[in-house]
């Protein structure tokens, strides 16, 4: 409520309390939400505007989605009433972070939200071997096969490790694979706590998760440069 000021309780697990002030109320702004969980190929955007920013008559705000430095979306988004909502396919968009920026009619940033899309577009591999036990050095022959979403087979260059799980036990949760690491972890700012567990078993508790990770680690950075750029540009904080 405008001319009200609110503060957040924090509990602790250890009991402990903290009080934090929240940033004053304001009706001049602007809402953007992005659901990813309607359907499965496609976004919903909703762009809400405060009553100040209504009051000054229709708003022709952009919307632009952007992934790995391509822009997959550009869109008008005109706003004379307090909400405008439209669905944008993600088909054609790569597994990885998606960057949707609110623009202002100047061109001004205005709001940014990003959302990991998860697409099938991964390689499927299948290791075999003719036995599943092997004396101590013993030649052990593997059997790699590479195939995408369709089936279909896939060549590349592949690299495998070999280790000894009872030496060097593993959690592939806590794992940082290279999976992770290209698509989550270098896009986002923050230590990510188990960035695997995102990946190994995906379930609709995890991609619900992955979305909580995209709202509160997933936060515009500024660039050294003053531009609004890609969340990997090196040139960022």
């Amino acid at each position: 409520m405008a001319g009200k000021t609110y503060q957040a309780k924090v509990t602790y697990p250890d009991g402990a309390t903290n009080i934090v002030n929240l940033p004053a109320a304001t009706d001049d702004g602007y809402v953007l939400s992005i659901n990813h969980t309607v359907k499965n190929d496609s976004v919903l955007v909703r762009v809400y505007g405060g009553a100040a920013a209504l009051r000054s008559g229709t708003r022709s705000l952009s919307l632009v989605g952007q992934s790995g430095g391509k822009v997959y979306f550009s869109a008008n988004v005109p706003l004379n009433k307090a909400s405008a909502s439209l669905y944008l396919s993600t088909a054609n968009v790569p597994t990885g972070i998606l960057q949707f920026t609110l623009f202002s009619p100047a061109g001004n940033p205005l709001n940014e939200r990003i959302v990991f899309i998860e697409n099938k577009d991964n390689i499927d591999l299948k290791i075999t071997s003719a036995k599943k036990v092997y004396d101590r050095r013993e030649k052990v022959d593997l059997n790699i096969e590479a195939k995408d979403s369709n089936g279909k087979p896939v060549g590349g260059n592949f690299s495998v490790s070999v280790m000894s799980e009872a030496a060097v036990p593993s959690d592939e949760v806590k794992e940082n694979s290279i999976f992770s690491q290209l698509l989550l972890s270098a896009d986002i700012k923050g230590y990510i706590e188990k960035p695997n567990y995102y990946f190994y078993n995906p379930t609709n508790e995890t991609r619900a998760n992955l979305d909580i990770l995209m709202l509160t680690q997933g936060l515009p950075q500024v660039c050294l440069e003053g531009c609004y750029c890609q969340p990997n540009c090196r040139k960022r904080l």
